[in-house]
């Protein structure tokens, strides 16, 4: 495609069947950098201008328009096999506007379009939604740079600190946001409250998972991973 960055063709994708590993029977094409599913018959990958979707039996390519340019999908989320969204990612590093483009992709169950995007410049900063997506309780959250809720077809600010990198949760109700320096907030249905887990603890956190009970935490300095766990 005339226009469009060429990258390296890896694609990978792994399946744990309860005993081991295996990989996924996927085609080649461009690196991918999210999945997300609702059925074991009804899975979404995206990556370096792709986006393809598994049906139980074979992974197949979506048409899906992609900007000239070019675009990484990189997070996916939805609340049911046809009512699924995705964040494209874009950066133009062309002075003297220096632009990062997020485009919200909608999955209907017939068409994949876009149906949102936020341009930010030096001189326009404001992020309409953020790069990561999460649905929870059947709301569709999205973290980075803040805490943004989707209602109908806006977005909701909901937590303004631009180190917050990603979400987890079990119900609306019990929310972790994680980010960068260390940063761990938890939402209780009323209010973000920022957590001190680890003392001095400053390092760069990626990821949460929670079931009510207990909480797994990621996080990567460049060396070392860390796994932090609280109950």
């Amino acid at each position: 495609s005339l226009g469009i960055p060429h990258y390296g063709k890896s694609s990978l994708i792994i399946h744990y069947d309860g005993t081991q590993w295996s990989e996924s029977p996927v085609r080649e094409g461009n690196m991918l950098q999210s999945i997300w599913g609702s059925s074991p018959d009804d899975i979404w990958a995206g990556g370096i201008n792709t986006l393809i979707h598994y049906n139980g039996s074979v992974w197949h390519t979506v048409p899906v328009f992609i900007p000239w340019q070019g675009v990484q999908f990189i997070s996916i989320s939805g609340r049911s096999s046809t009512d699924v969204f995705m964040v494209a990612y874009r950066n133009d590093v062309v002075q003297p506007i220096d632009s990062t483009f997020h485009y919200l992709y909608h999955y209907d169950g017939n068409d994949c379009r876009i149906v949102d995007s936020s341009c930010i410049t030096v001189s326009n900063p404001t992020q309409k939604f953020g790069a990561l997506l999460t649905t929870i309780d059947g709301i569709i959250y999205s973290a980075n740079n803040g805490v943004f809720e989707l209602i109908g077809d806006s977005w909701v600010h909901l937590l303004d600190d631009r180190t917050v990198i990603n979400l987890g949760g079990n119900t609306s109700d019990n929310i972790f946001g994680v980010g960068s320096y260390g940063s761990i907030y938890h939402f209780n249905g009323n209010d973000w409250q920022r957590l001190q887990v680890v003392e001095q603890f400053d390092e760069t956190l990626y990821d949460v998972w929670t079931d009510g009970k207990e909480a797994f935490i990621t996080g990567h300095d460049g060396f070392k991973t860390y796994i932090l766990h609280g109950k």
